[in-house]
């Protein structure tokens, strides 16, 4: 009897597919289960380090008033360029002389970042004097704080112009000169009405809601392109800052729920900055707990703010647009 030969029989592709499915996801489960332990030792026993902003050109707009004069006065003590952008000419201008009297740089523009064609032309200017930005800080922003119900649609429009058209209009300006460069820093002051839907705050809300995604995906494309260790970005998510823009801010837990003060919140902000951080509250604290509560019946943090006190009151009808 002549000797048999073995021919091995050739796997289907859909046992195949099965195969490297399962593998697959035996590796996606592995490298989940290592994310979340070194990302828990990280946080809990690893200090990020402080990048240097020496020498980096830093854009802020909405620079003239409140968080951005105070984002501009820290930028510039750790030795950044500044260039500031607002439509408040006189308040710029004081701004850049409080820079400059201590030693050091700032350039003003007045720019309506509302506006693309703006942005563009004062962008333009910025690359010829200036050069190259390397972090952008997406400020600016108004607050109705009224009633649904109220809100005046002319307004409403504004609010999403400033809120989140500004940023589409400044970053698709900025970020392709970074990705160019291989370095940039993409900073966005959203506020924790991004994170759930506030009382009285329904277009404000929408807006910041938009910046996360936003972000968010930007982030992602960045990852694609092999750009996410040289190109970052913050998301800052805010509660009611003490800068007038909320005329009644309101809150029973003030060592919880505080009503921030403008100078503490830019000192936050500034470090995050530096430690590349993706998204943070301030108070830094109430990341997670806001998070967690989505997890539950919108009932419960209803309940849980009720009891905070937190912002009840409205702005007046006739004062209710304000710039950060």
């Amino acid at each position: 009897m002549p000797n048999a030969v073995y021919r091995p029989v050739a796997s289907s592709p859909e046992k195949h597919y099965r195969f490297s499915t399962f593998r697959d996801f035996f590796l996606l489960v592995g490298n989940i289960v290592w994310t979340v332990i070194s990302s828990a030792f990280n946080a809990v026993f690893v200090t990020k380090p402080k990048k240097s902003l020496k020498g980096e050109v830093v854009l802020v707009t909405g620079a003239g008033n409140g968080l951005g004069r105070e984002l501009a006065l820290k930028f510039a003590e750790e030795g950044a360029i500044l260039v500031l952008w607002d439509v408040d000419e006189r308040g710029i201008q004081r701004v850049a002389a409080e820079i400059n009297e201590e030693g050091g740089e700032a350039h003003v523009h007045v720019c309506d970042i509302s506006d693309l064609s703006q942005v563009q032309r004062v962008g333009q200017k910025v690359l010829q004097e200036v050069g190259d930005v390397t972090v952008v800080v997406n400020n600016a922003g108004i607050l109705q704080n009224v009633l649904f119900s109220n809100l005046d649609p002319a307004k409403i429009r504004k609010t999403l112009e400033v809120n989140i058209l500004s940023h589409f209009w400044i970053n698709k300006f900025f970020l392709p000169r970074m990705m160019a460069n291989g370095k940039g820093h993409i900073v966005a002051t959203a506020s924790v009405a991004g994170l759930r839907g506030w009382l009285y705050l329904a277009d404000y809300s929408a807006s910041k809601f938009a910046i996360l995604g936003m972000m968010e995906a930007m982030e992602e494309e960045m990852r694609f392109l092999g750009l996410d260790d040289k190109i970052h970005f913050t998301t800052v998510c805010p509660m009611t800052i003490n800068t007038g823009m909320n005329q009644n801010p309101t809150t029973r837990l003030p060592s919880i729920v505080p009503i921030l003060k403008v100078t503490e919140t830019a000192r936050i902000i500034v470090e995050a900055v530096q430690k590349n951080e993706r998204l943070i509250t301030v108070p830094r604290s109430l990341l997670y707990p806001l998070l967690f509560l989505r997890l539950f019946p919108r009932k419960i943090a209803q309940l849980v703010f009720d009891f905070a006190e937190y912002n009840m009151l409205p702005n007046s009808q006739e004062k209710s647009l304000s710039s950060s």
